[in-house]
């Protein structure tokens, strides 16, 4: 079905240069109603297979950067205590007692880590009971 513009009373508006409100507005209601429906509706449904999906990344992630990150921690840690050495010899000054304890601190840490594969079963068997 087509409008004949050429019949009396038909004719085009013209353009005034100003833009019509109500399309703007109808398509904020429209867009507004889509999100509440989406998160009414469709978003309990849908939140637990991409918290699943994330969490499987991240646990994947963190498996392949564990070799990475133990000599990135080694390095800093070993870097830190060089760093801390050097600045006691070359000053001729003590190391301040929060700094000595820190580096214990970030060295017992560490070798806490390093050592997990050894304490890992019996913490296991601790779980299962």
């Amino acid at each position: 079905m087509s409008i004949d513009l050429s019949k009396p009373g038909l004719e085009a508006p013209e353009p005034t240069g100003m833009m019509d409100k109500a399309a703007p507005r109808t398509a904020l209601a429209t867009s507004g109603g889509a999100m509440a429906c989406a998160a009414c509706c469709v978003l309990p449904v849908a939140f637990p297979a991409i918290a699943l999906a994330g969490g499987g990344a991240v646990l994947v992630w963190i498996d392949a950067a564990t070799k990475v990150v133990i000599v990135a921690a080694l390095l800093s840690v070993i870097g830190a205590w060089g760093w801390v050495i050097y600045r006691a010899r070359s000053t001729g000054k003590r190391t301040a007692k929060a700094t000595l304890l820190m580096m214990r601190i970030a060295t017992t840490v560490l070798a806490l880590g390093l050592a997990f594969p050894v304490y890992e079963p019996f913490i296991i068997k601790l779980i299962k009971g």
